[in-house]
């Protein structure tokens, strides 16, 4: 049972390595003659894993529910800097994202996350009733997923950090609350906010007098907002990737590669009447103009 990792320890290179589950071995490259053996306290278990994090910092994680953090500076060295029993019975895995500034463990039936800026505090708990044991974490690069593997053979992916996406139009606001969902909102005109799910993870939002627009890469998607519902409209493709788009009431405006193309949209004024518009009538108007900067 032994876990090895080679990493800049205070920016000179070293290695670790975990021998017979009990004691953290460190080997400084740059100082063969001195490594360093930390044991720790027997009531913590065997250690399960452990990860480096920002300027020599490790998290160690135990058998029996316990995660320790310990610097490898030499005024701190061995010196538990955090520690917290975050599980009763069993800890099977931990996992860093420091671009989230964020750790994770799992055990018992449980994820628990906590601030790496202050590992006191608790930053969430997702509860895994159907799983107790083996449970294995990992977060994507950009720490916007975190999965969990089970000896179940299921996995479990969980969002844990939404881009910050949204738009204005007036008093309204458009905003991405979950991946495929925008909610629309006018607290100042005191109007129930609406929720649209939509066909993708949008990269721009945009929001009108009456219509709403999501989209990616060349394509954007139109939504027609009426007072108790939310219509689809159509889809529309562009010849460059959209940086940006606004929307008023006549034009739909769309940003990409130093153009701007204007959709001229139907006015949908007969709404406010609770009148249908009839399909030709829901299609945007397909005339075209492109301005050059």
């Amino acid at each position: 049972g032994h876990f090895l990792a080679v990493t800049g320890w205070s920016k000179i290179s070293s290695v670790s390595v975990v021998v017979g589950k009990k004691t953290l071995f460190l080997f400084n490259l740059n100082d063969p003659d001195n490594p360093i053996d930390l044991k720790f306290q027997q009531p913590y278990g065997s250690i399960v894993t452990y990860r480096w994090y920002g300027d020599g910092y490790i998290m160690i994680g135990f058998s029996r529910g316990c995660f320790v953090v310990i610097s490898t500076h030499i005024r701190e060295i061995g010196q538990e800097i955090f520690q917290a029993h975050n599980h009763k019975d069993n800890l099977s895995s931990i996992a860093i994202s420091q671009s989230l500034n964020k750790a994770a463990s799992c055990g018992d039936n449980c994820i628990k996350i906590h601030d790496l800026s202050d590992l006191r505090k608790m930053y969430a708990i997702i509860n895994l009733d159907d799983e107790n044991k083996g449970m294995l974490l990992a977060w994507t690069d950009d720490g916007q997923l975190l999965a969990v593997s089970t000896r179940r053979a299921s996995l479990h992916v969980f969002l844990t950090k939404l881009p910050v996406l949204g738009d204005t139009c007036g008093t309204r606001i458009a905003y991405l609350t979950s991946l495929l969902e925008v909610t629309i909102a006018n607290h100042v005109e005191r109007e129930l906010p609406v929720t649209v799910s939509v066909e993708v993870e949008p990269s721009f939002i945009a929001v009108g007098v009456y219509h709403l627009a999501v989209g990616m890469n060349n394509r954007a998607w139109f939504y027609l907002l009426g007072e108790n519902n939310v219509k689809k409209l159509k889809d529309a493709e562009y010849l460059g990737t959209v940086a940006s788009m606004h929307l008023n009431s006549d034009y739909a405006a769309a940003l990409f590669e130093g153009k701007v193309q204007l959709h001229m949209k139907v006015k949908v004024w007969m709404l406010r009447k609770k009148e249908k518009l009839d399909s030709s009538q829901q299609m945007m108007i397909n005339t075209e103009f492109c301005a050059m900067p």
